[in-house]
């Protein structure tokens, strides 16, 4: 019978050996994947409307999650802590700039409507 912590460990030395690239390439198709999904579930938008909301939530937990990382780092956290408040930030910072833009943009829609009528 095997020894299931052998397993975890043979799974985390494979990980480990992993080129960063190739992680933060995964990290990255993987946030991508996960921003198109949301954004394709709010129906009546066009492609165009897709793309940019996708654009723009991916940029923002991008750069937010970055940031926090570089951050963390330099006060010299440990990889795996840095890692995990990054992906808090980058999940909240997409959620509010996501919800910012779409305030800013129904305003301007009432604003034009007001205009119009």
């Amino acid at each position: 019978m095997t020894d299931p912590h052998q397993q975890v460990g043979d799974a985390i030395k494979n990980i480990a050996d992993l080129p960063l690239w190739i992680i933060v390439v995964l990290a990255m198709a993987s946030g991508l994947s996960g921003e198109m999904l949301r954004a394709s579930s709010i129906t009546d938008m066009t492609w165009k409307q897709i793309v940019c909301r996708i654009l723009m939530r991916f940029g923002a937990a991008g750069l937010t999650g970055l940031a926090t990382f570089m951050v963390a780092m330099s006060y010299d956290m440990h990889p795996y802590t840095a890692a995990a408040i990054c992906i808090f930030t980058a999940v909240l910072g997409g959620d509010v700039t996501s919800s910012l833009i779409e305030r800013f943009a129904k305003n301007k829609i009432d604003k034009m409507t007001e205009k119009n009528e």
